[in-house]
């Protein structure tokens, strides 16, 4: 049997981001990497797969030799997410790369004819997420891994992209495993929109920050 416990601390919480008036990124992976992430109530770091490479990049120590993921769901009949990573061992480590998209289609763009909306056009939106990670062991107790993120958004005439870095280490004691996981350390770093659309209501020039993030968690198998 193993029971597994996590703790997230968000340096910014989004509640509090609304609160002060601060504009943060919202990242598709907050609608979990996998099922069983989402039915673990959003652990990350135990994965035992490719889906690592969107949590504890330390986890693919765990990886024998090549490993597949891919998860999909939809969100209210409209939103769609989906992801897929690969994960293959070397003699020096094991690397993994992954892809996330969140998207909508088909949103009305209105406008006014008459003083009446109406429909004027159609556009998509979309929020990707790639990851490429790198994980090792320093021991059979010891495992490290980083990973770099790119941030992708689109949607009508604004688009927007960031660059960021994950560190982790897991801790195998007899019982029990300790993770560490630390999401955006590259804390200077924001999502800056460019917007081809002119006027107050551009968006262009605008910055999102990425929030740090520590979780830490902690398996024990009985």
């Amino acid at each position: 049997m193993r029971v597994y416990v996590s703790i997230a601390l968000f340096l910014f919480l989004q509640g509090f981001v609304i609160a002060a008036n601060s504009r943060y990124y919202i990242s598709p992976s907050q609608a979990g990497s996998s099922a069983k992430v989402v039915r673990l109530a959003m652990i990350d770091g135990m994965s035992e797969h490719a889906d690592s490479v969107f949590g504890n990049p330390a986890s693919l120590y765990r990886i024998n030799k090549l490993s597949t993921s891919f998860y999909t769901t939809t969100f209210m009949d409209e939103v769609k997410y989906q992801n897929m990573a690969l994960a293959l061992r070397f003699s020096f480590g094991t690397l993994g790369i992954g892809i996330m998209d969140l998207t909508v289609d088909d949103i009305n763009k209105t406008a006014y004819q008459n003083n009446r909306p109406v429909i004027d056009s159609y556009f998509n939106y979309r929020n990707s997420l790639i990851k490429l990670c790198y994980g090792f062991s320093q021991s059979e107790r010891i495992h490290f891994g980083v990973s770099g993120s790119y941030f992708f958004n689109k949607f009508d005439t604004v688009s927007a992209s960031a660059i960021n870095m994950d560190v982790g280490t897991i801790i195998k004691f007899k019982r029990m495993e300790a993770s560490v996981l630390m999401r955006n350390m590259l804390g200077s770093k924001d999502v800056v929109f460019s917007d081809t659309e002119t006027g107050s209501e551009s968006s262009d020039g605008q910055k999102e920050k990425l929030a740090l993030e520590t979780v830490y968690s902690l398996k024990y198998n009985r």
